[in-house]
């Protein structure tokens, strides 16, 4: 991720869904995030300078309309930080970190979406990493080997029942 740097790295997984119906539909939804990476961090220090490194994974369900235009997020799922941090005067030593991220993570959205007639409702699942490194360096690594992130589905749950229609 870098060495003397900040930011953040982003993924997105998008999944659509239309209403079929010329009712108005409304849905919670949630999805899990299957995450199996390691993160890495290492402070390096100097006899006047400390060092740190850190990763700080997240993930979030973000739910929006066609017409409805702006998205609405949902719960943000915290996901463990890597961590590493070195004082000074340790002349040079080393400080590593190793964290395994392997597990499923779920994300939700707890609010109602209301999904218009027709209309088209998007899902995104979003995974990011806020890192800062100052004398050291940091990586998450889901790309090697057997490591991956994947996001199967989306799961919604309707809170409006389908129409009926009388004989």
């Amino acid at each position: 991720m870098g060495i003397d740097s900040s930011g953040q790295v982003d993924l997105y997984f998008g999944f659509v869904w239309q209403n079929p119906t010329e009712y108005l539909a409304v849905l919670k939804a949630e999805s899990d995030l299957v995450l199996k990476g390691t993160g890495d961090a290492e402070a390096q220090s100097t006899f006047f300078f400390g060092g740190h490194a850190y990763a700080d994974p997240h993930a979030e369900l973000v739910l929006s309309t066609l017409s409805g235009g702006f998205p609405f997020h949902g719960a943000k799922t915290d996901i463990p930080t890597v961590y590493a941090h070195a004082d000074s005067g340790l002349g040079g030593v080393p400080v590593k970190s190793h964290r395994d991220f392997s597990g499923i993570y779920h994300v939700t959205f707890d609010s109602q979406l209301e999904v218009d007639a027709f209309d088209w409702a998007f899902f995104i699942v979003h995974f990011w990493a806020v890192y800062d490194v100052h004398h050291g360096k940091v990586t998450l690594d889901f790309s090697s080997s057997n490591n991956s992130i994947m996001c199967p589905s989306v799961q919604m749950d309707f809170l409006t029942p389908p129409p009926v229609i009388a004989p």
